[in-house]
């Protein structure tokens, strides 16, 4: 027997415009919820001190099959309510592009709010630079991208974005979370969308984010980066702060979404965080830094007293 389908009338098509209008409305109310939970999340992380490790998995090169690489680090990271940041780095860095060699670095920089201090050394610090550039701060791990910061910006501005939206919910690590999408953008043909996966019981924490393309903008989605947390505690304040992070980046395109080969890994942190301190007491001299004599500092500060 054939179904038989009835056209709608002019009132009822508008009842049914009106009505996803309105679960549009409804999911835009539940992101500016949750952009309101971040934002008031985001002044309990305001100042904090945490210190990390963390071993990497790097492929080096320009091709898919380059050599695979692995190295460790270990990093302290300050920073307080005024934006000022104490950053340190040691350990392996990669070597020679295109071989899977690792050599050791130091390095400490300060950030004033102005001025970016920074000292880098392989037993001892032998270079130096001063000037406005952040990027002079070492951030191969910025844990502010493992609580509720991503591309370097806070998740409350991210979400005020009307192209997000609520996709539904789904079991992640055993727990179930909230899908929050954002609407594709293309560039050169290929759409890209961010992807955020949120633990409501546990105050809208994100236990994943990452970044998903469309080749040709269509077809499959293809993650392509993303950084997920786990094994989160709560503070007294109500902040769920992870112990462990992991940031994948995958070197996707093309020709290998079309053979659905599995991507390769382009780089993996494995972060331990230790140690985290919300609001600790910090003075001017944490955020100062000398340069020792008789070493080369690369000075772009603009001013003649330095």
């Amino acid at each position: 027997m054939s179904a038989i389908a009835f056209a709608q009338s002019p009132a009822e098509k508008t009842q049914a415009t009106a009505g996803e209008r309105g679960k549009s409305q409804d999911r835009q109310i539940e992101i500016e919820q949750i952009a309101q939970r971040f934002k008031n999340q985001e002044t309990k992380v305001q100042s904090f001190r945490v210190k990390t490790s963390a071993e990497v998995r790097q492929r080096t090169g320009l091709k898919p099959d380059g050599p695979e690489l692995t190295r460790k680090i270990t990093t302290t990271f300050a920073v307080d309510e005024r934006g000022r940041i104490r950053s340190t780095e040691d350990g392996g860095r990669p070597g020679l592009v295109g071989t899977a060699e690792v050599h050791e670095q130091r390095e400490v920089a300060v950030f004033d709010g102005k001025l970016v201090r920074m000292l880098r050394g392989k037993t001892e610090f032998d270079w130096g630079y001063i000037g406005p550039d952040e990027s002079r701060i070492p951030r191969e791990v910025d844990p502010r991208e493992y609580l509720l910061h991503y591309f370097h910006e806070p998740l409350s501005v991210t979400l005020t974005n009307e192209e997000y939206r609520i996709a539904g919910r789904e079991m992640w690590l055993g727990r179930p979370v909230v899908r929050v999408e954002s609407k594709p953008i293309v560039n050169r043909g290929d759409a890209r969308q961010v992807r955020l996966l949120l633990d409501p019981e546990r105050d809208w924490t994100p236990l994943f984010r990452g970044v998903w393309i469309r080749f040709g903008n269509e077809g499959d989605w293809h993650q392509y980066t993303g950084i997920e947390t786990s094994e989160h505690t709560q503070t007294r304040d109500g902040v769920w702060l992870p112990r462990h992070g992991l940031y994948t980046s995958l070197l996707v395109n093309n020709e290998q979404a079309k053979t659905k080969q599995e991507p390769k890994i382009a780089w993996r942190y494995s972060v331990t965080f230790e140690d985290w301190e919300l609001h600790p007491k910090f003075n001017d001299d944490d955020f100062s830094l000398e340069f020792p004599k008789g070493i080369f500092v690369q000075d772009e500060s603009g001013s003649s007293a330095n």
